[in-house]
């Protein structure tokens, strides 16, 4: 059975942990395709509970659910003890069909041309970003964002039948991490996607609970890199020097992957330059060196979010949208007005000179690039 079937099959979908923020995009997303949709969470309300709301979704709060008579398909992601869970035991007596998020996210992304962003930070906002560009250039876009809001839009899950593009935040973490064994391999989410283009931000060690070194992570990037469909493009981060090997050896692999660097090393094909704060705005001028096709090879970018990892993130999206022919004055037009999303930099209030901000940012390298825009 095709990837579209078996999706197609699905009259009403039930989430194991429905309020977290991948769960709640893609119940949006199939409430579109127009299956209907419950689930089950603790009582405590989420950053999700608005668009929960929106959609009239059931959920179940209770200690100890029961699976609905009339469901057909279960979902569960990798928390909530996973596959683990008793649910997900029930519906495979009931021969019901069951799906890992990850894995119902990649037969998704079978159906469309696929933009996935990867990185450890950074991933969130490009992708969202991607969403709303997309939104403004009215091209009918699908995506996929695993976020409690983003500004402005009213959905971080979205699918459209008639367009041709799906954006995916691509996660590198454990498709099922608590049922795991003890020496068993590691699947990572995106492993399970078929992207046409993927944007990696960066790449760093993160999740030691599911990825015993660095050197094990590199090669989860690696081969989530080697499944760009044929032809497709790598853009990737060429101030990262763990990136840089990893294309090294990709180039030797699969010669077919067009690979385009940003950034603002001098060997980027699309560099950054003059970065900084102005006239309240992140500006930057873009320069494409003489061997990229892009034209016009200079652009100036604006941006609300402080910080050269936020413009970075802003100029992989024009590269992306570049590489699908998108006009460069109608895109950055709209990363101009981009709100970003909530827990991204989101100023919450000021009172008298101190200005309250709430932002996401937890890994080492992330916190400091927050501390750095700050400082901006």
């Amino acid at each position: 059975m095709t990837s579209l079937q078996l999706i197609n099959n699905i009259s009403h979908a039930y989430f194991i942990g429905i309020k977290g923020v991948g769960m709640t995009a893609l119940a949006q997303l199939l409430v579109d395709r127009g299956i209907a949709v419950s689930g089950c969470d603790v009582a405590t309300d989420f950053v999700t509970a608005p668009l929960l709301n929106s959609l009239a979704v059931t959920i179940d709060t209770v200690a100890d659910p029961e699976l609905p008579d009339d469901i057909d398909c279960l979902i569960y992601s990798g928390a909530f003890a996973a596959t683990k869970q008793r649910l997900v035991s029930t519906a495979q007596q009931r021969k019901i069909q069951i799906f890992s998020l990850a894995k119902i996210t990649g037969l998704l992304s079978s159906e469309k041309s696929t933009i996935a962003v990867c990185g450890v930070g950074g991933k969130s906002t490009t992708s969202a970003l991607l969403a709303w560009i997309m939104e403004q250039l009215a091209t009918q876009p699908s995506y996929l964002v695993g976020v409690g809001e983003i500004l402005n839009l009213p959905q971080t899950g979205k699918w459209v039948a008639d367009g041709k593009d799906f954006i995916v935040e691509a996660d590198e973490y454990a498709e099922n991490p608590v049922a795991r064994t003890p020496g068993e391999a590691v699947v990572p989410k995106f492993h399970y996607l078929d992207p046409t283009i993927i944007i990696c931000t960066n790449l760093q060690f993160d999740h030691p609970d599911v990825y015993a070194s660095f050197e094990s992570t590199q090669q989860a990037f690696y081969t989530f890199f080697l499944q760009i469909r044929q032809n497709g493009t790598l853009i990737w981060n060429a101030d990262d020097s763990n990136l840089s090997q990893l294309v090294q050896q990709l180039r030797s692999t699969r010669p077919d992957i067009r690979t385009v660097s940003f950034g603002t090393d001098p060997t980027a094909d699309v560099r950054l330059i003059e970065c900084g704060w102005k006239a309240e705005q992140y500006q930057a001028s873009i320069s494409a060196t003489a061997h990229s096709e892009f034209t016009p090879k200079t652009a100036q970018i604006s941006w609300q979010q402080p910080g050269i990892h936020n413009a970075k993130n802003a100029v992989a999206a024009w590269v992306a949208l570049r590489v699908l022919g998108y006009n460069s004055n109608d895109i950055l037009s709209a990363i101009k007005s981009f709100a970003s999303t909530a827990r991204r930099f989101q100023i919450v209030r000021t009172v008298d000179t101190t200005t309250y901000i709430d932002d996401y940012a937890h890994h080492p390298i992330e916190i400091k690039q927050v501390i750095a825009a700050c400082k901006d």
